[in-house]
């Protein structure tokens, strides 16, 4: 079998007329343009929370923000968002702008990776790796992911192209062609630079320069000294590009919180515990041909990177890779085979390396470094069967087989089987962006919207509802309704987004009496269906909700954002406890709140303790009603009416408590609750 792949037994590679050439590029990247902007509004079906977090922060840029580092969520770079900002400003602040700009920086890739392809190895390999990312599964799903992660490749690609065209400069600088020749190592930097404005795995990918620069110096000492003062400018101005970065990074250590979480197998493998990452490391391997990424949203469940038959070819085309690199070296070469094989190995092990870290979760975004390369070496192993003699018809019947079965599948497996799966749909937050969008289509009598949502926080549900409801003048709250609720002062609607409202009939049935259902019939496939209700008489709602709950003797105001109105607690079965605080909104809080109510021991310290708060403080209104429910386990060996109770409020990041004041004077952290007793 290795006999049989042994490049030097073959005749070099036929040359491809360049009228062919061009043709068949353009067929190529039309094919990729058709299934990219095919149902482009529609597949995926909604929106991820993190697609809808680029969209608000693309928006914000057009209102005049200009942020170094994005700190939403888990943090990330902001390129993506300044493009998508400029497609936004004439467009309007959809997700379809979002999803526009993906494509483009896809169409980008391809091109970018047919003309380094085949600077590195032949026309024929460069338009079979292309045909593999125009058809492929993985390149469209990321080509329609309205995500920062497409926007890395074509920037390392064109800096590699143009570092690699440096190779080709034999003459030395002089006064008259010192531009010309210090020039493109300049723009080889800032596209280099550039890539650490895109996506995390850049600050890896860069390493790529200097191993490659290192393999000439052990192989061909010509092409080093040719090479490495190119490589070292390319790196210096890299360096220079990023520094803002690295600087804000430096001095905002909390901004971002995912690298932590990335180089866990890292520093557990340095205290000594090598298991996880030896198990990743397997498992990272696997996603290539076996297993995949297991997060649906991204993924058609555990499917891997490449088809069986491609997975095969991958595996033909990497042993390819010992008998290029064992070729002695032509000194006067100045990019030899076994260089572009040598590269070609470096760059798809680097782009690798942080899924063989992280495992396979996420592999589709977290390995999109190697993804060209990916497609290289079956494009390699097609070549050298093509170049054996007899084998040109077998090859060309092969190739129109695999790329065209490729297509089909990734047709089928995108457009109907993943799009429709119960679990895309869920990631994808179907239920939300239908019923709002059915709110854009009927517009609501009321301006006053309360969302109740699985998970209403400011980067997840929330921004999703945001990015798709086109009436900016609603006033939106976002809550869980089945451990909170919120009551405006002004007539409102209710839209319950597969929760239940569990929380309004807790203890009186006038309550629920009094909000009726609204007729808007949302097109939904879950258990628990999209309902609206409407509130047409808040203000008798509210009464009936201030008999529930034991007023507070004084007024104690948080902050000066929230004023507790006063709770009821009650013993539960089972040993918990059930409390309902209810609270007066003053005005909304950007900062992650949470809600603290606590049981405190003989000396002081938490027993027992319920931390949540299920309606977040960036979306609170002033006027509004909030009621939160919290169900704490009861230590058994006190009784229910010996331990003090206590609820304050705190910075969910920086752990800080909100101040108190009762009737206008400072009071500490926290309010002390009359404890529920057995008999209440």
């Amino acid at each position: 079998m290795l006999s049989f792949i042994d490049p030097e037994t073959l005749p070099p590679p036929p040359q491809i007329s360049r009228r062919a050439e061009r043709g068949w590029v353009l067929i190529l990247l039309l094919s990729a343009v058709f299934l990219r902007f095919f149902l482009l509004a529609d597949v995926p079906p909604g929106l991820t929370h993190d697609e809808a977090d680029h969209g608000l922060s693309a928006w914000e840029v057009v209102q005049g923000e200009r942020p170094l580092y994005f700190t939403v969520g888990y943090g990330r770079e902001p390129l993506y968002d300044y493009v998508t900002a400029l497609v936004m400003a004439p467009l309007g602040p959809t997700f379809f702008a979002q999803r526009i700009t993906s494509v483009f920086f896809s169409l980008l890739t391809l091109a970018a990776t047919y003309v380094l392809i085949r600077r590195l190895t032949n026309v024929r390999v460069a338009l079979l790796t292309l045909a593999g990312l125009s058809f492929g599964f993985w390149p469209l799903v990321i080509s329609r992911q309205a995500l920062r992660t497409i926007t890395l490749l074509p920037f390392f690609i064109l800096a590699v192209y143009v570092w690699l065209r440096q190779a080709d400069r034999v003459d030395e600088p002089s006064i008259g062609t010192i531009f010309s020749i210090w020039g493109p190592s300049l723009l080889a930097g800032m596209l280099l630079g550039g890539t650490f404005y895109t996506y995390l795995p850049a600050r890896l990918m860069w390493l790529l320069l200097p191993t490659v620069l290192s393999w000439w110096f052990l192989t061909n000492r010509p092409m080093f000294w040719r090479m490495w003062h190119h490589t070292f400018l390319i790196l210096g101005s890299a360096c220079l590009v990023g520094t803002p970065l690295f600087v804000y990074l430096w001095q905002n250590p909390t901004a971002e919180v995912r690298v932590g979480q990335l180089t866990g197998p890292l520093e557990a493998a340095q205290a000594g515990d090598y298991s996880q990452l030896v198990e990743n490391i397997f498992a990272g391997f696997r996603t290539l041909v076996l297993r995949g990424d297991s997060a649906w949203r991204y993924n058609y469940g555990e499917r891997p990177f490449l088809l069986p038959f491609f997975g095969a070819l991958f595996v033909f085309g990497m042993l390819i890779t010992p008998f290029a690199l064992r070729k002695p070296t032509a000194e006067d070469s100045r990019l030899s085979e076994k260089d572009s094989y040598a590269l070609l190995f470096f760059w798809f092990m680097l782009g690798l390396a942080p899924v063989l870290i992280t495992g396979p979760y996420l592999s589709m975004t977290r390995a999109i470094g190697m993804m060209p390369v990916l497609f290289v070496y079956p494009a390699i192993f097609l070549d050298y069967v093509w170049r054996r003699p007899g084998s040109h018809t077998y090859a060309l019947t092969a190739v129109i087989c695999l790329y065209g079965y490729m297509a089909a599948d990734t047709a089928q497996i995108y457009f109907i089987d993943w799009a429709n799966t119960p679990e895309v749909r869920l990631h994808h937050e179907y239920d939300l962006v239908t019923a709002v969008g059915q709110l854009n289509q009927q517009p609501p009598p009321y301006q006053d919207i309360v969302f109740s949502v699985n998970e209403p926080g400011r980067y997840h549900d929330q921004p999703v509802g945001l990015m798709t409801l086109q009436d900016a003048t609603l006033k939106t709250r976002w809550l869980n309704g089945t451990q909170a609720m919120i009551v405006p002062s002004e007539p409102h609607l209710i839209a319950d987004i597969d929760t239940g409202l569990t929380l309004i009939p807790f203890a009186e049935p006038a309550v629920a009496d009094l909000i009726t259902p609204y007729d808007l019939i949302v097109d939904s496939a879950p258990a628990a269906p999209v309902q609206f209700y409407q509130v047409t008489e808040p203000d008798l709602w509210r009464e009936v909700f201030s008999e529930l709950y034991r007023p507070m003797s004084e007024s104690y105001q948080f902050g000066e954002a929230i004023s507790l109105l006063g709770y009821t607690s009650k013993p539960l079965e089972g040993g918990y406890v059930e409390l309902l605080t209810f609270w007066g909104i003053n005005r909304p809080v950007e900062a992650d709140t949470v809600l603290f109510t606590q049981f405190l021991g003989p000396e002081g310290t938490p027993v027992a303790q319920s931390d949540r708060l299920d309606a977040p403080s960036n979306a609170w209104i002033s006027g509004d009603m909030l009621i939160q429910a919290h169900r704490m386990p009861f230590p058994q060996e006190f009784q229910i009416d010996q331990l003090p109770l206590v609820v304050g409020f705190y910075d969910q990041r920086t752990g800080q408590r909100w101040p108190v004041t009762v009737d206008g004077a400072l009071a500490g952290d926290f309010v002390y609750l009359q404890q529920p007793t057995a008999e209440e």
